[in-house]
């Protein structure tokens, strides 16, 4: 399997600041059946803060509005799981977390029929630390980068503009080595998140199912 760029494409979403007009603050991508991954940095910043779920009070909502690139389709996901260490968060549907949205909160799109909409993407879960990636920006422009073990850097021309943190990097079998969770004022250099070490386990149990038949309905951990 080789990386089919127009595939790729049609498993990226933007983030929208909901707050602020539907202002695009970042991609995220189908990594698994009724999952969206994007970067932490792409969730709601209320008082300047980023805002992660509390799993104290697990009944405290964080929502995030997603659009199809190029319409105007969007939908709210909840966070399922943020990580502020390695930058990464999990979107998914109420019905998948066992939570419920309030009416005056759910979108006119529900976040499942966005999601099914999407290609799905394969996580690269070996555990190589280096290599050639490709990145698809928020232009739509696809970029070349180098992944070391928590970062990317940019190889030849390009820039990565500040919109594509949350997007996924891929490698040449088309499958998504990590996440983008940060850039360099430049747009040269960003963080990344590898999957391989970051998806909580109910995610790798799932990504493991996708591969040998079915989704799992496992419990989570």
């Amino acid at each position: 399997m080789s990386l089919d760029k127009d595939l790729a494409e049609r498993s990226l979403v933007e983030v929208v600041d909901h707050l602020n007009g539907d202002r695009l603050v970042g991609l995220g991508f189908r990594l698994l059946d009724g999952a969206i991954a994007t970067s932490c940095r792409c969730l709601p910043r209320p008082r300047g803060e980023v805002v992660f779920p509390d799993p104290d009070l697990p009944g405290i909502l964080v929502l995030v509005r997603v659009r199809l690139p190029g319409t105007e389709k969007a939908a709210s996901g909840i966070v399922s799981a943020a990580d502020p260490h390695s930058g990464l968060a999990l979107l998914e549907s109420a019905t998948s977390t066992g939570l419920t949205v309030p009416d005056e909160l759910n979108p006119i799109i529900p976040i499942e029929k966005l999601i099914a909409e999407l290609e799905p993407t394969d996580p690269d879960l070996s555990p190589r630390e280096g290599g050639r990636v490709f990145v698809c920006t928020e232009e739509r422009a696809w970029v070349e980068c180098e992944a070391g073990p928590t970062r990317i850097a940019v190889e030849g021309p390009g820039r990565l503009g500040r919109a594509t943190i949350g997007a996924p990097a891929f490698n040449d079998d088309g499958r998504v080595v990590g996440v983008v969770t940060t850039l360099a004022e430049d747009g040269r250099v960003g963080g990344l998140c590898r999957l391989s070490e970051h998806l909580p386990g109910w995610a790798l149990r799932r990504a493991a199912a996708r591969a040998h038949g079915p989704p799992s309905s496992s419990p989570r951990s």
